[in-house]
């Protein structure tokens, strides 16, 4: 389902239930696409820095355009540790 929202300051109870439900829909598909996702991250510690803006918007920006920026720019830097052929090891210390 395609949903669309501007995500701004002070949203009313069905703008913050519709960003809910498109922030769901995001997850569901980060799941769905897992196979398809390198497991280990291919950029550089410091990478995103770079492709941040100095400061904040000054004014709201659609969720699809922050949806982008997440694809586009944050998930490269992710390890997906919860992908079934990951096989990692991971030593707990009690």
């Amino acid at each position: 389902m395609q949903r669309s929202m501007r995500v701004g300051a002070y949203p009313s109870e069905c703008e913050s239930a519709i960003v809910g439900l498109i922030c769901c829909d995001a997850v569901a598909n980060y799941y769905d696409t897992l196979p398809d996702r390198r497991v280990v991250s291919s950029v550089e510690p410091g990478y995103l820095r770079k492709l941040l803006p100095s400061g904040p918007p000054q004014e709201g920006e659609k969720w699809e355009e922050i949806q982008k920026d997440i694809e586009s720019k944050i998930i490269p830097g992710l390890t997906h540790w919860y992908f079934i052929s990951s096989s990692v090891y991971l030593r707990l210390a009690l």
